[in-house]
């Protein structure tokens, strides 16, 4: 998990060009991660900084909070460019919100 975690980052920062870093080029690289760890039912201490980040994404509305929440898995400029990606990271969403209400 570690090896596939670590090759999808480096996939998501060279798609982003030979730009210098910024806060969008974190954005990304979380978003990535977040999309990987939440797709796996194992999930590395590795994961915790960027579900940590997805997680704390909340908004008074719950709506709001989903669609803000898709939007920061979109980041990921992977997931902005292939469809069947793109449908994984909104089932993600929409799992992760469902199971989150459950748990309330």
């Amino acid at each position: 998990m570690k090896k596939i975690l670590h090759a999808l980052t480096m996939v998501c920062l060279l798609s982003l060009g030979g730009a210098a870093f910024s806060q969008d080029d974190d954005n990304a690289k979380s978003a990535c991660e977040a999309v990987l760890c939440l797709s796996s039912g194992n999930r590395p201490d590795e994961c915790a900084p960027s579900l940590s980040r997805y997680f704390s994404i909340s908004f008074r509305k719950w709506a709001d909070t989903v669609r803000a929440r898709q939007n920061f898995l979109n980041l990921c400029p992977i997931v902005s460019r292939d469809a069947a990606l793109s449908v994984l990271a909104s089932t993600i969403s929409s799992e992760s919100e469902h199971n989150e209400q459950q748990d309330k």
